[in-house]
């Protein structure tokens, strides 16, 4: 991983715990002593990003150890990783909080949770609003699923402070049951969110094509095509590692050329594909032009 790289993205988390701890230890004093059951699940939730920023640091810095015998690629996955035990965790306290919503519903509400706990609501929303735009931004910079993924908890939060919100001023207006209704509400946008989370790392695990690489591809497709020796791109491969890619390719060369000259045309494209942004590894393979007889090399 590029120094500046987990510089920026060490930088971007120990703010955001900062915040996270910050605003879980206010929603959770305020929620308690108003009795505002919206606003303490809604601080359950800022536990729970505090929690994931740390799991997103140790993502970082595992992600950033450099290739050994036993991990040969590298371990970049240790993103993907960290973001799959991120999403669980968040799944997890999503259903916690919405099987006591739902008690608190059913239960029946008669408290009126007060102005205290509508005033910690809105700053909530403000100081996650800001620091998902922050996040997401230092995540798309890097390339980072892991960024953006704690972004999205950013803002699954502060969408679940909007719901609480709604839910103090409704219940100070006499309407109770509203405020464990947005309780019950924050846990399905958590659980919403969690899974796309889930998702997302599940595809880079998988070694899914990531699609948000195009210009990667048309790069890789340019560089082939400005060597005249290289006939054809029969395929084109990728796979993600943390915010970089691991490309296979596949050319077609005159099946004339020596052993030499095509593993020295492989190594030209390679070296120029290698210089792009986010190419951490290439590996091409020769194989004769169709309507050649001769046997192709690798590289």
């Amino acid at each position: 991983m590029p120094d500046d790289r987990y510089r920026m993205g060490i930088r971007v988390s120990l703010i955001s715990l900062s915040v996270n701890l910050a605003l879980s230890v206010v929603k959770a004093g305020v929620g308690l002593t108003t009795q505002s059951s919206a606003l303490i699940a809604d601080a359950v939730h800022s536990a729970s990003d505090a929690l994931s920023t740390l799991v997103v640091l140790a993502g970082l810095h595992l992600g950033r150890r450099p290739p050994d015998p036993q991990h040969p690629y590298g371990h970049g996955k240790a993103e993907a990783l960290a973001t799959t035990f991120l999403s669980l965790s968040l799944l997890a306290t999503a259903l916690w909080l919405l099987r006591g919503a739902s008690l608190r519903v059913f239960a029946g509400m008669t408290i009126a949770p007060g102005p205290n706990a509508a005033a910690t609501a809105m700053v909530s929303i403000a100081a996650k609003e800001i620091l998902f735009r922050y996040t997401r931004s230092a995540g798309r910079r890097t390339r980072s699923d892991l960024l953006i993924a704690d972004a999205w908890h950013h803002r699954s939060d502060a969408l679940s402070s909007v719901a609480a919100l709604v839910g103090i001023v409704g219940a100070n207006q006499g309407w109770f049951v509203l405020d464990p209704i947005a309780a019950v509400a924050v846990s399905f946008l958590v659980l919403s969110t969690s899974w796309g989370i889930l998702r997302s790392a599940i595809d880079i695990l998988m070694d899914r094509r990531p699609d948000e690489f195009p210009e990667e591809v048309r790069r890789v497709e340019e560089a082939a095509r400005a060597i005249p020796q290289i006939e054809h791109v029969d395929d084109v491969r990728m796979r993600q590692y943390g915010g970089e890619l691991v490309i296979d390719l596949e050319i077609s060369v005159d099946s004339a050329l020596t052993l030499h000259a095509a593993h020295e045309l492989a190594y030209q494209l390679r070296s120029e594909i290698e210089n792009a942004p986010h190419v951490l590894e290439v590996f091409v393979h020769v194989n004769p032009h169709p309507g050649h007889q001769h046997e192709g090399s690798d590289s």
